[in-house]
């Protein structure tokens, strides 16, 4: 380094020009005083106070002083006299203690306190000692005098860090220390501050935790969301399931669809009966669609079928059109084959999407004897292979462990009865007796849960045919709530449906979310919309109320995790005990959940209704944070990423990458709950700790990197759609149209805090939430989603935000604050 840059570099950390002689690094992890330090308040951050003479020139009689410092403060000026007769009555609780301060600062005392160095660091005066590590004060009586009476005033007033509000304690705007960091408070800002202790503002940030990268430079607290962990546990699971698919999945199915065709192209071929050679043939032209769709390369079918295959592998291929002939579906909806959600990222994901919607969507009837003969040589052509029986289970075991239970009848179930009956084989299969043997067995191990509804008897029935898939949807049970609280009977089609489309609020509201409910019921008006709305909700939350499932599936145990938030804390601070942050949680939770069905899109049944360097000389002022002390949440994350690594070892799965990113979340979780522990029962928090919160925007944004696997040093220079938070999935269907559920770009929150004693107000990151209606010809992904974004199209806030969310300009730091 030149002495030029060096100099530079001082005139930057100092605020003050000088000339350099050489340099020598003195960070706050060297810094240290050997004397016992001694706090006036409990939330004094300690001073080196000694009833002994001192020396006040020691610090400056130093070799250190002579060979690096002496230039230092050249062109400070000596403090005007202090006025030990100003008026402390009609001082505030932030100016006392600056004032008390300033006596400290008088002798030299370097602040740790952020808002202290930057008080004095604007005067012409401040000369702190840094490089001696025997420096003391020793106060004239006068001085201890007037600290004392100061200290009268300022714990009389600090006595009142909370009052009574509208909705109960608050905290009390008038004994925030650091309001002199921030250039101006907006008015409705404030409003929010003063009547609920927190406010959500738009922003605009392409990744949350961009915000903490501002905040650490910035000095300005950090809020350390939930939205913040679940936004990275949001991607760690996300890339964890590419990975598999891309690296396992997509070879096994590829594998196991390639042999089922060659199989049923070779039987078809040889077979002698009738009703055999027509099934195999069926069968061959079921499998070609789904290796054409995984392959994008054309296969032979038998040429009674080369219309019907082309037609299905068009329209799956293209995502548009509904009806089948082929599989005698008129409800065949083949807009669910665009690929979306994690599935637009690589060539490889799209044609897996695809296939697999085509497994999971393309029915086989067994309520004829025709369906039921094509399935029965399905299942028995993979029992009939130890491969490919192995291959079939591998990836059928896998999805289980992501998304939970088959919600129809598969191949699995056949597999399953088939094994029963042992001693049938070829044309005995297919007999009468058998067949109708084997359909009743099949019935009564039928999984299906979730029904969708028709709008009328016609479409009812097509629903409720019996069927058999390769590999079936999964069953989940906010699935089944949605499906459950939508009506679409109407006598003709004249009428609109009473309630066409469910809301995301009912899920939550279904399992005990009273703000979700009374949204619902006052703002939405439900109950004056479909009567019957409460007590079907009511059934369902009876339903619900015991659910216990967690640890089926991935899926099951995020959503536990997400419903933790309306838990009750025990001794949570003042904010999280206001009525409106309850909306803060739920718009947390909505995001989250949208998060995971964008994840499992390609599994779970869609219900549907048919019809961040720090650095310099001097030692840097202690960075602070506050995490949101959501215990049972942080606790609920660590459960989750601990099944998740046991599931991915018991499957063969857990590889070094997917172990070190899991451990690095459990490693921040657990973090949060010994930091949300010290917060609730008013412990102090270490300044190492504060080192570890106050980085946490940085340590976010390398994990999503390693996550990602992209070789940029920034998420911003990331090309792909990672690049970006928002994300877009549908959740229902119904009539050619879709609800989609949508997570937009990142907005601020500012929340007035305790920490170590004092109120702060600190910032952090929040989720943005979105749900509208959109033509299901045109599902959306997750690049047009960030694109209408980008492009300023985005839905308007939802109504009940409006009470906790505001759009004003990003609060700015003051001009005269200077910590350098």
């Amino acid at each position: 380094m030149t002495p030029s840059k060096i100099c530079s570099l001082f005139a930057l950390c100092l605020g003050i020009v000088f000339s350099c002689k050489q340099e020598k690094k003195v960070t706050s992890e060297t810094y240290s005083l050997n004397l016992n330090l001694v706090r006036l308040a409990s939330y004094d951050e300690g001073f080196p106070l000694t009833n002994e003479e001192v020396d006040a020139d020691a610090p400056y009689k130093t070799e250190d002083f002579k060979q690096y410092y002496s230039d230092f403060y050249k062109d400070k000026k000596k403090a005007a006299p202090f006025n030990f007769d100003v008026d402390l009555v009609t001082k505030s609780f932030p100016e006392l203690r600056l004032l008390r301060a300033e006596i400290l600062a008088r002798h030299g005392f370097l602040f740790m306190d952020y808002v202290m160095r930057s008080h004095f660091n604007a005067t012409n005066w401040y000369q702190p000692v840094f490089w001696y590590p025997d420096f003391k004060i020793k106060l004239s009586d006068q001085e201890k005098k007037f600290i004392d009476k100061v200290l009268v005033f300022e714990k009389k007033l600090y006595q009142s860090n909370y009052i009574q509000g509208a909705n109960g304690k608050i905290g009390n705007t008038q004994n925030v220390v650091n309001w002199k960091q921030f250039d101006k408070i907006p008015s409705e800002m404030m409003t929010h501050l003063k009547k609920d202790g927190f406010v959500i503002n738009k922003g605009k940030y392409e990744q949350l935790f961009h915000v903490y990268d501002e905040n650490y430079y910035d000095y300005t607290p950090s809020f350390l969301t939930t939205d913040l962990f679940l936004q990275v546990l949001h991607m760690h699971i996300s890339k964890e399931m590419q990975a598999i698919e891309e690296e396992r999945l997509f070879n096994v199915i590829n594998s196991l669809i390639a042999d089922e065709y060659s199989l049923f192209k070779k039987e078809y071929e040889n077979a002698k009966s009738p009703i055999i050679k027509k099934a195999c043939a069926w069968n061959q032209v079921y499998y070609a669609v789904a290796l054409s769709l995984i392959t994008g390369q054309e296969q032979q079918v038998p040429s009674e079928y080369k219309d019907a295959y082309t037609y299905e592998y068009e329209h799956a291929q293209n995502g548009q059109g509904q009806t089948s002939d082929f599989l005698g579906d008129s409800l065949m909806d083949y807009t669910q084959f665009q690929p979306r959600g994690n599935y637009t990222r690589t060539d490889s994901l799209k044609q897996y999407f695809k296939c697999v919607k085509w497994l999971s969507n393309a029915s086989i009837y067994i309520d004829s004897d025709e369906g039921l003969v094509r399935a029965i040589l399905m299942g028995n052509s993979l029992l009939k292979s130890n491969v490919r029986f192995k291959n079939y289970s591998i990836f059928s075991s896998i999805i289980q462990f992501l998304a939970g239970d088959e919600n129809n009848l598969s191949l699995v179930h056949m597999c399953k009865v088939l094994k029963e009956n042992t001693g049938l084989s070829g044309e005995d299969l297919i007999l009468k007796v058998n067949l109708d043997k084997i359909r009743w067995a099949l019935y009564s191990i039928d999984p299906k849960i979730m029904v969708p509804k028709g709008a009328n008897e016609k479409t009812d029935y097509y629903l409720t045919r019996k069927k058999i898939v390769f590999a079936a949807g999964r069953y989940t049970f906010d699935g089944e709530i949605l499906q459950r609280l939508v009506n679409i009977a109407r006598a003709n089609l004249k009428i609109e449906p009473i309630r066409p489309f469910p809301k995301s609020l009912d899920v939550f509201a279904t399992m005990g979310n009273k703000t979700a409910e009374n949204i619902l019921i006052n703002d939405y008006k439900e109950k004056q919309n479909w009567p019957a709305y409460t007590d079907t909700l009511e059934t369902l939350k009876r339903k619900f109320k015991g659910f216990n499932d967690w640890n089926k599936s991935v899926y099951n145990k995020k959503m536990e995790t997400i419903l933790s938030l309306q838990n009750t804390v025990k001794g949570a601070p003042y904010f999280m005990q206001i009525p409106n942050w309850q909306k803060k949680n739920l718009n947390t939770m909505l995001a989250s959940w949208t998060g995971l069905k964008h994840d499992m899109v390609l599994y779970i049944e869609q219900p549907s209704g048919a019809e961040m360097g720090d650095g310099g000389e001097i030692p840097p002022p202690q960075k602070i944070a506050y995490v949101e002390p959501q215990i049972d949440f942080w606790k609920k994350c660590i459960a989750l990423l601990n099944l998740n690594k046991k599931m991915l070892s018991d499957n063969g799965l857990l590889t070094a990458k997917l172990e070190y990113r899991n451990t690095e979340l459990i490693n921040i979780a657990e973090l949060f709950v010994r930091i949300s522990e010290k917060e609730l029962t008013g412990k102090q928090i270490s300044n190492p700790e504060f080192d570890s919160l106050s980085f946490m925007g940085g340590r976010i944004e390398s994990l999503t990197l390693s996550i990602i696997e992209s070789d940029e040093g920034f998420v911003s220079s990331v090309s792909t759609p990672e690049r970006y938070m928002a994300i877009a999935t549908d959740v229902y269907t119904y009539n050619n149209k879709c609800l989609e559920e949508a997570v937009g770009m990142g907005d601020e929150i500012y929340v007035i805090v305790e920490i170590n004693g004092l109120l702060y107000l600190s910032r952090g990151a929040v989720f943005s939430q979105y749900e509208f209606i959109q033509s299901s010809s045109d599902r959306l992904t997750d690049e047009v989603w960030q694109k209408q974004l980008l492009d300023g199209k985005e839905p308007k806030t939802t109504s009940w935000m409006r009470d906790i969310k505001i759009e004003i300009p990003q609060v700015k730091t003051a001009p005269n604050f200077n910590l350098y």
